[in-house]
């Protein structure tokens, strides 16, 4: 009976150590399908995570791409380490944008509120700074300043990773990764 109990506990500590084939790090996400002019989202599941430690999530295009050509832009959040346990499995939302990004106005007007308030004293300094904000945030909200007019319609790869940092002196980072799909229609 003894032998029975130390040979189960033994095999479980293998199992831990050892996992089982099948049980492997890594990384799955959605497909996206996206207007030309639009957004969309990509949600991410990491399974398996190896060890105790943290976990970060990027996004890169996996290919290089004609510069005459507008892509979506890839955007996992901040870079942040994930706090994980080993075996944990983590998910999340990629977000998809067209590429550039325009300001806000009401960013622009908010910042042209605030270097008019610090000039206050000098009226004509104001008037000039009002003027061009109202400016930027028209061409902002008209797509004239800098922003796509729509992205390239296609079918884009993007690369999806997810790095396992274990705990300091434990062992050696792992990486997982995966390839999305994103069609632009």
């Amino acid at each position: 009976m003894i032998v029975r109990i130390l040979s189960g506990s033994l095999a479980l500590l293998l199992l831990a150590v050892f996992p089982a084939s099948g049980q492997t790090f890594a990384i799955t996400a959605t497909n996206v399908v996206m207007p030309r002019t639009g957004s969309g989202t990509s949600q991410y599941t990491v399974s398996n995570v190896p060890e105790t430690g943290t976990l970060t999530i990027s996004c890169t295009n996996a290919a290089p791409i004609d510069p005459s050509t507008k892509v979506p832009f890839c955007y996992a959040g901040p870079p942040h380490a994930i706090p994980v346990v080993a075996g944990q499995t983590v998910t999340g939302t990629i977000s998809f944008y067209p590429y550039p990004v325009p300001l806000p106005a009401t960013a622009t007007m908010a910042a042209a509120l605030m270097i008019g308030v610090v000039m206050r004293r000098k009226r004509r300094w104001l008037v000039a700074v009002i003027i061009s904000a109202a400016l930027a945030g028209t061409m902002a909200l008209s797509g004239c300043g800098g922003s796509s007019n729509g992205m390239t319609p296609g079918t884009y790869q993007f690369t999806v990773s997810a790095v396992n940092a274990p705990a300091v002196g434990t062992g050696p980072d792992e990486l997982s990764t995966t390839v999305v799909s994103v069609k632009v229609q």
